[in-house]
């Protein structure tokens, strides 16, 4: 064997142990394909576990938003229901109160009648009693002079007429007193008939009470629900997309607090030089926006002090919009956004900086 040969040997060696490193390089590398191969397929299995999951949580989001219509719908009749019953209840306090009126006039009546009946009785004493003396004269008289008996006669027969229209106005007096009387006790049983309605209007005013103190508590726990709703959907839109007006945010931090617990910050939107402060409400007023401004701009640059250098802005998101709020929302230089299908939509994106 030549040296060109031996030559040519060696290297073929060589190039069969550099071949058989490689196989074993390329064997490695292949195991470790296939371990990220199946960590890929537990991170795809586990990105459609959360998929679902989300999916049954917007389900349980719609189902609950429908229990809270039902719940309007429900609390709507019950306040109609209550508004009629307070209506009638009205009416019949208007009925009451006529026939008190009526029964004081009756009984101012009554007492008119009562003292023309007094006034009657004392000229009829006076009367009698004028008779009286006058028949004492005329015995006087008789026993007297005898001779003047035709006079004497004449004048009993007299008396005698003055006696009959007294007795007949003495029948007169009683007939109206007993008319009196009974108008009274009619006045009386009345009187007591309204004491009863009054009564009754009172238990009936007492249970209306109770029943629009139960219809405020529940109004407030629906409107606990809906504002808890209300948050977790736009926070969700916001974590799963924390952009807002063309700004990029990093961070997303829902319901902060100044100290124990004495104000609330809805949803904070945070970036390197930035930071976005959203109230959230289900039915935004426009007075809610100048409230925000004025208060909460204020009290969070005091509290927060972390954020005093970072750029500041502000919004409001509501279910609903009007136009109205949208005006206030731009001369404040606030965003504002509401929910448009499955999206957020930002209705007013031009802001100032606070």
């Amino acid at each position: 064997m030549d040296d060109e040969t031996s030559t040519l040997i060696k290297e073929i060696l060589q190039m069969q142990k550099e071949s058989r490193v490689q196989m074993k390089e390329t064997d490695a590398l292949i195991k470790e394909l296939g371990a990220q191969s199946k960590e890929t397929d537990a991170q795809i299995k586990e990105l459609g576990a959360q998929i679902k999951e989300l999916g049954a949580q917007i389900k349980e989001l719609s189902a609950q938003s429908k229990k809270t219509d039902a719940k309007i719908k429900e609390t709507s009749a019950q306040i109609k229901k209550t508004d009629a019953q307070m209506k009638r209840t009205d009416a019949q306090i208007k009925e009451l109160s006529a026939q008190s009126k009526k029964t004081d006039a009756q009984i101012k009546e009554t007492s008119a009648q009562i003292k023309k009946t007094d006034a009657q009785m004392k000229r009829t004493d006076a009367q009698i009693k004028e008779l009286s003396a006058r028949s004492k004269e005329t015995d006087a008289q008789t026993k007297e002079n005898s001779a003047r008996s035709k006079e004497t006669d004449a004048q009993t027969k007299e008396n005698s007429a003055r006696t009959k229209e007294n007795s007949t106005l003495l029948k007169e007096l009683d007939a109206q007193i007993e008319e009196n009387s009974v108008r009274i006790k009619a006045t009386s049983a009345q009187m007591k008939e309204t004491d009863e309605q009054i009564k009754r209007t009172d238990e009936q005013l007492k249970k209306t009470d109770e029943c629009l103190e139960r219809i405020g508590v529940q109004l407030g726990g629906l409107g606990n629900n809906l504002g808890n709703t209300t948050e977790e959907l736009f926070f969700r839109y916001f974590e799963d997309k924390p952009e807002l007006g063309g700004m990029k945010f990093d961070k997303v931090i829902r319901n902060i607090w100044e100290g124990a617990k004495e104000h609330e910050y809805d949803i904070l939107l945070i970036n390197g030089d930035s930071v976005a402060l959203v109230e959230v409400k289900h039915k935004a007023h426009p007075d809610r926006v100048k409230r925000i401004v004025q208060y909460k701009t204020e009290r969070f640059r005091n509290y927060f002090a972390v954020f005093k250098d970072y750029k500041l802005y502000i919004g409001l998101a509501s279910m609903s919009t009007n136009a109205k709020l949208i005006e206030a929302a731009k001369e404040a230089g606030i965003f504002l956004l509401t929910q448009k299908g499955d999206v957020l939509e930002v209705v007013n994106s031009a802001v100032k900086v606070f």
